[in-house]
This record gives C-alpha cells, structure tokens and sequence, in this order.
C-alpha cells in the first residue's frame, strides 16, 4: 500500500516510516494495514 494514498493532509509525515507512525497517532487511526 501507498501511504501517500492514506492521508493527502500530511504528505511531510509520510515521508518517513517513524512519520507514517506519529501521522496514525495524530489523527487516531491505528489501523493494522497501516501498520503493516
């Protein structure tokens, strides 16, 4: 999966693994295919 496709509001986060993580706190998602 593209996690750029997850949340076109953050592309800066997504740029990075650790990104990808504070970006699923920020907005509460936790979801496992996020996740990976």
């Amino acid at each position: 999966m593209d996690p750029s496709l997850q949340c076109s509001i953050c592309p800066r986060w997504l740029a990075s693994l650790q990104g990808l993580v504070m970006h699923e706190e920020a907005h509460g998602l936790h979801r496992g295919d996020a996740r990976g």
